[in-house]
């Protein structure tokens, strides 16, 4: 193939593509009858399919390497915006500097170039509120968000980088409800991570006794003899009726919501979410610009904290113990106690793999299919995993907090895309590590092995060639 002209391998590709998925979904020369998700038959010429148990279960690995090879491009994309440098040799510079090369300074890379700060709690101060607020804000995708944000995403609210790919917020009393919503969650998850934490670091290293200090173990001393005493101490709340605890926490949770909806005795005109004047005593409100610079603040350290508390579960479910001791755990031996290792016990213990490809020999079908397998909160699920998800599909692990796959043709829809991305973000990993490995290892010449700097070469005197070979593609022309 020689090729000079970007159109024409353009024109070629749609021709091909378009083919293909005419063949794939109308069926063609090959079969007219054919499931247009796994073909089988001709397209199996091994014959790995003819065993249906086997075919059931190679289902599963298939989705499953297609969802961690989705996160891995990624990471890919994140990568690329972060340093410049493809997967290779940011793997090395890992390798060679795990402290000075990883995920955190990839992130602050992005900040300091971009902006980008989505989820991130940085104490940065912004050169001026249009850092946050506006059409010029940072975004999402830093210099490739053109395109990925939608309209009714103004920059008006505090922590908008432009990211509603599902467009949850596309009605305006929908979007108003969800900031709602998150705010609240955000300010009850920060006051969760230190009520997580506190009696825990406390008893550890300030010498304070609670006959439980581990949050998600602390309740159950209710239920003991001895009851419960806050901080320890019975002369502050001792309870041992958890119906009495039940009923104040509704009337007052509930006065305090209403008071926060409908108004009251210091203000029916307040603000729902931000009501400041007796609310902010130290009138650090007082400033519109502060006010707004906090309001940005506050959302991106509750965003991070939800996502704290949500490691706290999957720590809780994996370990059996609280957040400081996995992090001692984790200080005191590296290797041994970290999100790897968690996440292999969850597989030993409860079966949960959602996004592994871990490579274990399922005993039977069982632990995949049906209303027994491996869900995604594994012994938690129950009330958790919508009546449609039946255990059907290939991993299906009964995730799907809001409801896309309600309709069973929405369902149908989304599945079919899902493993269609899946196979292409397979071959798309190794398409972008196989020119990096090549070069740096096997010593093959490549104009430019790097995934998202290969194309720029058709621009260059020498031309584009593929697999560093003229005689395969040769490519010089954008015209």
């Amino acid at each position: 193939v020689h090729a000079q002209s970007i159109f024409a391998i353009l024109a070629a590709q749609v021709v091909l593509m378009g083919a293909i998925e005419a063949y794939r979904v109308a069926g063609g020369p090959l079969g007219s009858d054919l499931d247009s998700t796994y073909p089988g038959k001709a397209f199996d010429p091994l014959g790995l399919a003819d065993d249906p148990d086997t075919f059931a279960e190679l289902k599963v690995k298939e989705i499953k390497n297609g969802r961690l090879a989705m996160f891995s491009m990624f990471g890919y994309y994140m990568q690329a915006l972060a340093t410049g440098k493809g997967p290779v040799e940011n793997w090395a510079a890992h390798i060679a500097d795990p402290a000075g090369a990883n995920i955190a300074t990839f992130h602050q890379q992005i900040l300091n170039d971009f902006g980008v700060a989505m989820f991130a709690a940085s104490g940065v101060k912004a050169k001026s509120l249009a850092k946050w607020y506006g059409p010029e804000r940072s975004k999402w995708l830093g210099p490739l968000s053109e395109g990925a944000t939608p309209a009714y995403l103004k920059g008006e609210l505090p922590g908008d980088y432009g990211f509603d790919m599902l467009e949850l917020g596309a009605e305006p009393g929908t979007l108003e409800k969800y900031r709602e919503a998150e705010l609240m969650h955000a300010r009850w998850a920060m006051l969760g991570t230190l009520g997580c934490l506190t009696p825990e670091l406390l008893e550890k290293y300030a010498g304070f006794k609670f006959g439980e200090p581990v949050w998600f173990k602390a309740g159950s001393q209710i239920f003991s003899s001895e009851g419960l005493d806050y901080l320890g101490n019975p002369g502050l709340v001792h309870a041992q009726s958890i119906f009495a605890i039940l009923a104040a926490q509704v009337v007052l949770m509930g006065a305090i919501e209403a008071y926060r909806v409908a108004g009251g005795p210091l203000g029916s005109d307040l603000d729902s979410t931000y009501p400041g004047k007796a609310f902010d005593p130290l009138g650090l409100a007082d400033d519109p610009d502060t006010f707004a610079e906090l309001k940005v603040k506050e959302i991106k350290n509750g965003r991070l904290a939800m996502f704290s508390m949500f490691g706290y579960y999957m720590q809780a479910l994996a370990t059996g113990k609280g957040p400081v001791e996995n992090w001692a755990a984790h200080i005191a031996d590296p290797a041994g106690a970290n999100i790897a290792t968690f996440h292999q016990q969850i597989l030993n213990d409860f079966g949960v793999a959602m996004f592994a490809a871990s490579g274990v020999k399922a005993k039977s079908l069982a632990k995949w299919y049906g209303p027994e397998r491996s869900k995604w909160l594994g012994p938690l699920s129950e009330g958790a995993t919508p009546a449609y998800l039946k255990g059907e599909l290939p991993g299906d692990y009964g995730f799907d907090m809001l409801e896309l796959g309600a309709e069973p043709g929405t369902l149908e829809k989304y599945r079919e895309a899902e493993l269609m991305h899946a196979r292409w973000a397979m071959l798309g990993t190794l398409g972008c590590l196989t020119p990096e490995l090549l070069e740096k290892y096997a010593g093959f010449k490549f104009g430019e092995p790097v995934w998202f700097k290969a194309g720029s070469q058709i621009f260059s005197s020498e031309g584009l060639d593929y697999l560093g070979n003229p005689g395969l593609v040769h490519a010089q022309s954008i015209f």
